[in-house]
């Protein structure tokens, strides 16, 4: 199993609008369509500013993939997508990095 994190630092004047997105759409693309697991969606304590002047926060959204299948399809395929989406909409208002664990037993 496979634990996929993407970390979003978002301008505070969008981040109801970005977090209706990764709600509604994104973990639903992620889950229902691309076979990740148990969605978790956190507020990261104490942001920094991006330096952009604006002040901002950083949410961490965390899905589980049962295989490495599911997770490669999804990184090559279905995720850049949607961070272009991200990107095409919001701009330099929200940046992200993203991070693959393997979880141990």
């Amino acid at each position: 199993m496979y634990l996929f994190n993407t970390t979003f630092q978002v301008d505070d004047a969008i981040a109801s609008d970005f977090i209706d997105f990764l709600r509604d759409e994104y973990i639903k693309v992620a889950c229902s369509g691309c076979g990740f697991v148990q969605p978790l969606l956190t507020k990261v304590m104490a942001a920094q500013d991006a330096g952009t002047g604006e002040p901002s926060t950083s949410y961490a959204l965390q899905m589980r993939a049962p295989s490495r299948r599911i997770l490669d399809d999804f990184m090559t395929g279905t995720c850049p997508e949607l961070l272009r989406l991200i990107s095409d909409r919001w701009g330099m208002r929200v940046l992200f990095f993203s991070s693959v664990l393997e979880i141990m037993k």
